[in-house]
C-alpha cells in the first residue's frame, strides 16, 4: 500500500458534519480538529489556520462538485495530517463551479517538507474526489467511522483495480 494511503486513511481525521457556515470558519475549526488531538498547541493551530487562510486567499481550494480541499505549510507542524469532513448546508468556497461545498479534505504539511509529498497526498485525495460514487458515500457517511470505511474501501479498489465506490 502507497504511503499515501496511510496518511489520507489510518492518520487521517474524520468528522461526519462540521458546524461552521463560512470559508474562513471551516478553515479554523478543521485545522483545529486535525492538530488538536495530536498535541498542538493553540499558538501553532492559530498560524496553520491563517497559512491555510493565507493559502486559501489566493485561490480558492474549491475545484467544484461540491469539493474544496484547503491545504497549508507551517513550520510548527510536524509531518503531514489529513482530515475529512463533511457540511450539511453547504460552505461558499467561491469554487470553480460556484456550487457550495459539501466534502472538505484539509491537508497539512511542515514548511520544510518535500513537494513530492504533498503532490503524492494531494494524487490520492484527489483520485477519490473526482468519482461521483466516492462523494455521494462520504456526503451519506453519519459517523467518522462510517467515513473511514468509505475512504478504506475506495482506496482498496483502486489498487486493486476494481470498479470505484457504489
Amino acid at each position: 500500500m502507497d504511503i499515501s494511503y496511510d496518511y489520507v486513511l489510518h492518520q487521517a481525521t474524520f468528522v461526519p458534519v462540521i458546524e461552521a457556515a463560512t470559508r474562513d470558519a471551516v478553515i479554523e475549526v478543521v485545522t483545529r480538529c486535525v492538530l488538536e488531538p495530536r498535541g498542538y498547541p493553540p499558538d501553532a493551530i492559530a498560524k496553520a489556520t491563517t497559512q491555510v487562510i493565507r493559502r486559501e486567499n489566493q485561490g480558492s481550494t474549491g475545484f467544484g462538485k461540491g469539493v474544496a480541499v484547503p491545504r497549508g505549510r507551517c513550520n510548527d507542524i510536524k509531518g503531514i495530517h489529513v482530515g475529512w469532513f463533511t457540511s450539511g448546508i453547504g460552505i461558499d468556497f467561491a469554487a470553480l463551479d460556484r456550487a457550495p461545498v459539501y466534502i472538505v479534505c484539509c491537508v497539512l504539511l511542515p514548511e520544510y517538507d518535500h513537494e513530492e509529498h504533498m503532490r503524492s497526498v494531494q494524487g490520492v485525495v484527489f483520485e477519490l474526489l473526482v468519482q461521483d460514487a466516492f462523494r455521494q458515500a462520504l456526503r451519506r457517511a453519519e459517523t467518522a467511522n462510517a467515513m473511514r470505511e468509505v475512504v478504506a474501501r475506495a482506496l482498496e479498489e483502486g489498487e486493486s483495480g476494481e470498479k470505484p465506490v457504489h
